[in-house]
């Protein structure tokens, strides 16, 4: 159950970044947004699902779910042992 879990799941924040690409239509149409991700992580801290749970549009959800895709994640923790967890998980793109 989520209301034990006492360390939640710690990301490659760098990794994430370095994967994530801005998508040409959001760029060209100086779109920005949140896509908000909920995560299925296994207790080795695989990502084994991802639902798109808020989508601007312009393609930035595909390339939010693309930059997770392949990352292993430290896992949550209950009680000193590793556990799998549902997870909901934000990514902004904002121009430069």
């Amino acid at each position: 159950p989520q209301h034990k879990i006492s360390v939640s799941p710690v990301f490659p924040i760098e990794q994430i970044l370095s994967k994530k690409e801005y998508p040409i239509m959001a760029n060209k149409q100086r779109i920005e947004g949140v896509v908000y991700l909920e995560l299925y992580i296994d207790k080795t801290g695989v990502i084994r699902k991802i639902i798109v749970l808020k989508d601007p549009g312009y393609g930035l959800a595909e390339a939010a779910v693309k930059a997770l895709d392949g990352i292993t994640c430290e896992p949550a923790k209950a009680n000193g042992e590793p556990v799998g967890v549902k997870f909901r998980f934000p990514i902004r793109f904002k121009l430069k």
